[in-house]
């Protein structure tokens, strides 16, 4: 996943854009909040996008998985940390 964020990190407490989609998330390797949308990708090993879901910034990675396999089923998942529970 990685974050989409929609204004400058100054402006999140006041931004009013897309308010019924997007919130604040915090990004990690950044070690800043943000405020807007996360992305989450399902590709393959020739880089390709096979599945793709847009969700509030703080929804959890885990949650979207599942929306990812419901677009295509795969056999195996390489991910990192953030989506085990």
């Amino acid at each position: 996943s990685l974050p989409l964020p929609l204004c400058q990190p100054i402006r999140n407490k006041r931004c009013k854009v897309l308010t019924d989609y997007a919130d604040i998330g915090y990004n990690a390797t950044k070690k800043q909040y943000y405020y807007g949308l996360k992305g989450s990708f399902e590709a393959g090993s020739d880089g390709h996008i096979w599945a793709y879901t847009l969700s509030k910034a703080s929804k959890h990675d885990i949650k979207m998985v599942e929306d990812l396999l419901r677009q295509y089923r795969c056999q195996y998942i390489l991910a990192d940390q953030g989506y085990l529970s």
